[in-house]
């Protein structure tokens, strides 16, 4: 490969490969961090899953301002 094409290459995946026009933060996902598979009563097969809260866990948002006691 000539090194016009290298830079055209280098210059698409710049362009079109960028990572932030769709995140997701972390506090607005809910993790799956188990999934359980039990034969049911009623249907074949009872799946159950433990979910994980973000903000549960970090103890809701970080920073904000400091509420002191008054006496």
């Amino acid at each position: 490969m000539n090194r016009s094409i290298k830079v055209l290459i280098m210059l698409a995946a710049v362009i079109l490969l960028q990572g932030c026009w769709d995140k997701k933060e972390l506090t607005d996902l809910l993790l799956i961090s188990a999934i359980g598979i039990d034969k049911g009563e009623k249907t074949k097969y009872e799946l159950s899953f433990q979910i994980v809260n973000p903000i549960n866990v970090t103890g809701g948002l970080q920073g904000g301002r400091e509420e002191t006691a008054r006496p």
